[in-house]
């Protein structure tokens, strides 16, 4: 049930027609999906911690280094969108 104000800014009322709009709006959302493994999250923040807490400038990180930061990223950026 949806609760919207009055035009008059008085108290708030069920409106059938809007909570209609609402549904038919939240159906045309795509939600983000789990692809990663809880085990996969927690290796992919330990992995991004350690890189950008390091000592070395990212700006000097070997390829693999900036593949793994890449995919960490990634990783957490997903874990976040399915958080949401």
């Amino acid at each position: 049930m949806l609760a919207v104000q009055t035009p008059a800014g008085g108290p708030w009322e069920y409106n059938p027609e809007e909570d209609e709009r609402w549904l038919g709006e939240m159906a045309k959302v795509v939600w983000a999906v789990r692809e990663h493994k809880p085990e996969e999250v927690n290796r992919a923040g330990r992995s991004f911690t350690s890189l950008i807490s390091g000592p070395i400038n990212p700006l000097d990180w070997s390829d693999n280094e900036l593949a793994e930061y890449n995919w960490s990223r990634y990783v957490i950026n997903n874990w976040r969108a399915c958080h949401a």
